[in-house]
């Protein structure tokens, strides 16, 4: 009666096991799926803050040759009073068909409204030739572009996460399919 009762046991906690494994796959392959889709929409609002971080596609070419047409770009959120010249932020504009725009700070000033302190940023894209001709409020900033990545770098990185996911799905069912055929053969 020992014997049996422990056989049960450990393969109960092999399908346990196998149902964890099983969870973990398909939560992985939501995220990776997840994360393809977020490369290929296009954004009407503000997208989920991720530890602090957005992803954006830029459409446009006012920031050529820093930022392409197509790249992804990930901004960080950032103290706007610790944003300095030169960095690029991104921020809302509702003057333009985009909901934001992501541009490089080539000044910044400051003013006391009362009692508080406010800032505003006059920017400017790369390739433009004159400042933007609205000062960004610095409850506009989004936040600040820590990396590109380029539209060619995003095909592959693109190509290899719908890899992966077929992989994952080709590897869950395989699994199904040998535990299904184990149990057959007892």
């Amino acid at each position: 009666m020992m014997n049996i009762s422990l056989s049960k046991i450990k393969a109960g906690r092999n399908i346990q096991n196998d149902c964890w494994i099983i969870l973990m796959v398909i939560c992985f392959s939501v995220l990776i799926y997840g994360l393809i889709e977020s490369f290929s929409v296009q954004y009407n609002d503000i997208p989920p803050s991720i530890l602090g971080y957005r992803m954006y596609v830029v459409h446009g070419n006012s920031m050529e040759p820093t930022i392409m047409n197509g790249s992804l770009i990930i901004v960080k959120e950032k103290e706007v009073e610790r944003i300095q010249i030169d960095e690029i932020i991104t921020y809302l504009c509702h003057r333009s068909q985009e909901p934001c725009t992501t541009h490089r700070v080539v000044g910044i000033e400051k003013w006391i409204n009362g009692s508080e302190s406010e800032v505003g940023f006059v920017t400017m894209g790369d390739a433009n030739r004159v400042k933007d001709p609205v000062l960004v409020q610095s409850c506009k900033v989004i936040g600040v572009v820590k990396h590109i990545i380029k539209p060619n770098h995003m095909r592959i990185i693109s190509q290899w996460l719908r890899t992966t996911v077929k992989l994952t799905i080709f590897f869950i069912f395989i699994l199904f399919w040998a535990r299904i055929h184990s149990k057959k053969s007892f």
